[in-house]
């Protein structure tokens, strides 16, 4: 995996919370998704192209020009992405443009009118080209006259797996899946103590967990909401498995 540590920092421009936009996730119930992971499974990896839709809400009393951006935060080389924003970008590989706009001049931006949903859906792709992974993305929408009412959602691909398997001996389950205060791990065959390493998309520990063979309980309350992997070590810090866990707040 390829991890954009540039794009985050150029990206932390549009971390405000918006005033007049909104992501939704329309076919979740039009679940507001502003500044959340939206995550998606596929078992297909071959070059298929898959599709995430998301819609941008304008909450304001007015019409808003607004453009949308795309920043790859982990992705795997190799694999191509593009998006539709009602005009759609050529396919690009992997880490050729880690932020994505318009070409300059031709920035595009769509007219929403205030509480429409009708013209402004955001349609992310990513081609594995026949390689699994976790592929990640922040699509930022902003307005035009005002860039820094913006709002963002991240975007992710699982293609092909769920998860490393368990080793022979010993089984797991992580529950539930999203989660959002207290997250339950289950561990069968787990001789003595072992250790729960929660990692972020860039692969930094976040947290860490002494646990136990049984029932495992793990406040997630100071994690903000994503994409996480989970990894269980034995007593001699050895690898059991991993996990991804989604924490939705």
């Amino acid at each position: 995996m390829k991890n954009i540590l540039l794009v985050l920092l150029c990206s932390t421009a549009f971390l405000t919370s918006a005033q007049s936009l909104k992501f939704i996730d329309y076919k979740q119930n039009n679940l507001d998704v502003s500044g959340d992971t939206v995550f998606r499974h596929f078992e297909n990896f071959q070059d298929s192209a898959h599709k995430i839709q998301l819609k941008v809400l304008n909450t304001s009393t007015s019409a808003l020009d607004v453009h949308v951006i795309r920043y790859e935060l982990d992705v795997t080389l190799g694999t191509k992405n593009y998006y539709c924003w009602t005009v759609c970008y050529g396919e690009v590989p992997a880490d050729s443009l880690p932020k994505f706009t318009d070409p300059v001049p031709f920035y595009h931006y769509v007219t929403i009118e205030k509480d429409s949903l009708s013209v402004n859906t955001v349609d992310a792709y990513h081609v594995p080209k026949g390689l699994i992974g976790l592929n990640c993305y922040r699509y930022v929408a902003y307005n035009k006259e005002d860039p820094t009412d913006s709002v963002y959602a991240d975007i992710c691909f699982n293609i092909g797996y769920v998860g490393v398997d368990d080793i022979e001996g010993v089984s797991t389950n992580l529950y539930p899946n999203p989660a959002d205060a207290t997250v339950s791990l289950e561990i069968v065959g787990l001789k003595g103590k072992g250790t729960l390493n929660i990692h972020d998309l860039n692969g930094r520990i976040v947290k860490t967990v002494a646990i136990n063979e049984g029932l495992n309980q793990i406040n997630v309350t100071e994690l903000i909401s994503g994409v996480y992997q989970c990894v269980i070590l034995d007593s001699e810090q050895n690898t059991l498995t991993n996990k991804k866990l989604i924490i939705n707040h």
